[in-house]
């Protein structure tokens, strides 16, 4: 009878490949990230059938640890929504640059599944609609998603990125950011 899977190997296992591919991009050897998560190059493989399937549920993982920090939104106040929804995009890559740098190489990979990225997408589903319906009547209809998708995460990367250079800027740059995102969207 096989022995049951260990998470704490699993999670080992995903958090070496949150680091090594935030430093190395998806290239990161399966050898390296076994060794970084001390288990043996064959056991990564116990648990992940290959390297696209750990990219993949790393992807997944990283998804909803962002989609926990978006769960709570304000009530009904666009203003609030926003600034809800933006602010915790950048304060989570503020706070898991290793997290933050991973999901964006993973997010460019061609070995990400259309299927996986369906079903992260719909880890932010919520937040996707509210940002919508905020949208209504603002700007075009057919730009919308657009700047749900692109424009509002973009922003959160510029700050992200300026905060990192300037840590103790964060709560201005921030705001800068929600700022210029009303700016784009006609009140």
């Amino acid at each position: 009878m096989a022995r049951p899977l260990s998470e704490e190997k699993q999670d080992a296992i995903l958090e070496a490949a949150t680091t090594l591919i935030a430093a190395n991009g998806v290239g990161a050897s399966t050898a390296a990230i076994a060794k970084m998560a001390k288990v043996a190059e064959g056991t990564l493989f116990t648990y992940f059938t290959n390297k696209d399937v750990l990219l993949n549920q790393l992807y997944l993982r990283l998804s909803e640890h962002l989609a926990e920090s978006l769960a709570y939104v304000p009530a009904n106040d666009p203003r609030e929504v926003v600034t809800h929804i933006l602010g915790q995009l950048i304060a989570w890559g503020v706070q898991n640059p290793a997290r933050y740098q991973a999901k964006n190489q993973l997010k460019v990979s061609e070995r990400i599944t259309p299927a996986t990225r369906a079903q992260g997408a719909q880890l932010f589903r919520e937040s996707h609609q509210r940002l919508l319906h905020i949208l209504e009547g603002r700007i075009e209809p057919d730009l919308a998603s657009f700047y749900v998708v692109t424009v509002l995460p973009g922003l959160a990367d510029v700050a992200i990125e300026a905060i990192a250079a300037q840590p103790q800027q964060q709560a201005r740059l921030t705001q800068a950011s929600i700022d210029l995102w009303w700016k784009g969207v006609k009140p």
